[in-house]
């Protein structure tokens, strides 16, 4: 398993690279293996990782290659439905809003109110 970080600044060709490298390995993996042989390496599945607005264009990228009709053992997952994919429904909780935020504190201030000599009064 192989974990590459591709870094630098916008318009450097980051995501170029990445859909190239990614359109590379899958196109390997339609290639004729003699029957009988052990799966090959770069079979494994493949994970791109992007942000929550850009799985749909990521999509689209590795589709507009006429070579690649679909594929199966690449996942283009956000950071959110990654933590979904690994740890399940439970943990993958949305972050709370800064009301919420508020409302816990204040339960919390209540709550502590007797214990608390500078935010007592609060």
């Amino acid at each position: 398993m192989a974990l590459q970080f591709i870094l630098g600044r916008s318009g450097t060709g980051k995501t170029s690279l990445c859909i190239k490298q990614i359109t590379e390995s899958l196109l390997e993996q339609n290639e004729p293996r003699p029957q009988g042989s052990e799966l090959n390496k770069n079979e494994s599945n493949l994970v791109y990782l992007v942000p929550e607005q850009a799985t749909y264009q990521a999509e689209r990228a590795i589709l507009a290659n006429g070579r690649i009709k679909g594929y199966s053992r690449l996942h283009i997952l956000s950071f959110q439905r990654l933590c979904y994919t690994i740890f399940g429904k439970n943990l993958a909780a949305r972050p709370l809003t800064s009301q919420g935020r508020d409302m816990i504190i204040h339960r919390l201030l209540c709550e502590n109110a007797g214990r608390l000599s500078i935010f007592s009064s609060s």
